[in-house]
């Protein structure tokens, strides 16, 4: 928690380690920002497969969210794929 409030700042750090069996092992850094009591954030995160994801989004009174992600290309897939974008919608039911 950066600051407090409801025009607070919230920083979470991310990191992961993904092993797959018979590939090189993977792993993730970056930070999720939250602003507005958490209820909007962004979102980066580098990979060690030499490729970044950067998102947004909105969870409003924590119960609706919209965030969208993109992924740029591996250098691996360049000639396949420009990236990936993702949409992501929840609603939450009950509390």
């Amino acid at each position: 928690l950066l600051s407090e409030g409801a025009e607070g700042v919230d920083a979470e750090p991310k990191v992961a380690y993904r092993g797959v069996k018979g590939f090189d092992n993977i792993w993730d850094a970056g930070a999720q920002i939250g602003i507005a009591d958490r209820q909007a954030f962004l979102l980066g995160m580098y990979h060690s497969t030499k490729n970044a994801t950067f998102g947004l989004g909105m969870d409003y009174k924590r119960q609706y969210l919209i965030s969208a992600t993109y992924t740029t290309q591996t250098s691996a897939l360049s000639n396949y794929t420009n990236g990936s974008f993702e949409l992501n919608l929840r609603l939450s039911l009950g509390r």
